[in-house]
């Protein structure tokens, strides 16, 4: 059996939880999130843990069995706390700006300006240097993967650090050319 798989999920006071036949529904105070039941998993509720089983115990079961323990984890998690992760711009001429309620438009020293859709859950705010993105939501995955996105723009190089990174990343720095004696 998974020993992830196997791990009750707790749920806070404030959380919901709603199972159906094939989906499971987790509500809270920063939102409401959906995940789909794989086929050979069932979900159970009792005393405010959520209890993830895999029946017939083929070697796909119990690997679906740990993934959807993980995803209901993030659930319950994302719409009790949520989720932040920031990333950070550096470089003469680099910045980011809000374009409405769900654009960023990234300088990059790039001919034309880069933009980036947010999803209608995600609030992004962007700090008044215009070199630190915020991004928050209840569901891990689209957070980070908004991030990655964005990060994905300009990656930081390692000659001089222009470029996006996450926060707390750090970037190993090359040493240039040595010239000539």
């Amino acid at each position: 059996m998974s020993r992830v798989g196997r791990k009750p999920v707790l749920v806070p006071d404030a959380v919901k939880v709603t199972i159906q036949s094939d989906k499971v529904v987790v509500e809270g105070p920063k939102g409401k999130l959906f995940a789909a039941i794989p086929k050979g998993v069932v979900v159970r509720l009792e005393d405010k843990q959520l209890l993830v089983e895999a029946p017939d115990a083929t070697r796909g079961n119990r690997g679906y069995q740990g993934t959807m323990r993980a995803i209901l984890a993030n659930m319950v998690e994302g719409v009790s706390k949520g989720y932040e992760g920031a990333v950070e711009i550096s470089g003469v001429g680099y910045k980011a700006e809000m374009r409405g309620t769900d654009t960023v438009r990234f300088l990059l020293g790039y001919t034309e300006p880069r933009d980036v859709k947010l999803a209608p859950s995600l609030k992004v705010v962007v700090d008044k240097s215009q070199t630190t993105v915020v991004v928050s939501g209840p569901d891990k995955q689209v957070v980070f993967q908004t991030l990655a996105k964005m990060r994905g723009l300009k990656k930081a190089e390692p000659y001089k650090g222009k470029g996006v990174k996450y926060r707390g990343e750090t970037i190993r720095r090359k040493a240039g050319k040595a010239g000539s004696k």
